[in-house]
C-alpha cells in the first residue's frame, strides 16, 4: 500500500510541473507550489498582471472523466478558504480558479474559472 500512495504522489507532483511549465509558457509566473495553511492547500499559484490564479491539478488515470476529476464542494471550498488566506497576506488583485487536468505524458487541459 505504501509503494502504491508514493507511486501516487509521484505522479501528482509530476502533473504539477507539466502545469507549471505551462503556465510559465503562457506568460504567468509561479508564485507558490504546494501553498499550504490550516485553511487548506493549493496546487500552485500564479500570477499573471493582476490577476492571481489558484491552481489545482489532477492527473487522470485510464478510464476517469472529467466529472470525477474535477473537485468536490468540499475541497473546493477548503482551496477557496486557503486562497483568501493567501491574498490577506499577499496583495490586491483578482482571483482565479482553474483545474489543470494531467494524462498520459504530456497530455493536458486547463479549465478556467471553474468556479
Amino acid at each position: 500500500m505504501l509503494s502504491r500512495l508514493m507511486s501516487r504522489a509521484r505522479k501528482g507532483l509530476w502533473g504539477e510541473y507539466v502545469a507549471m511549465a505551462v503556465f510559465v509558457c503562457r506568460g504567468y509566473r509561479i508564485i507558490a507550489h504546494r501553498f499550504r495553511c490550516p485553511a487548506g492547500e493549493i496546487d500552485i499559484i500564479a500570477r499573471r498582471g493582476k490577476v492571481w490564479v489558484f491552481i489545482e491539478v489532477k492527473v487522470l488515470a485510464a478510464g476517469r472523466t472529467l466529472e470525477q476529476a474535477l473537485p468536490s464542494p468540499v475541497q473546493r471550498a477548503r482551496i477557496v478558504r486557503a486562497a483568501k488566506v493567501f491574498m490577506a497576506y499577499r496583495g490586491e488583485g483578482d482571483m482565479r480558479f482553474d483545474v489543470v487536468l494531467v494524462r498520459r505524458l504530456l497530455t493536458w487541459k486547463i479549465i478556467e474559472n471553474v468556479w
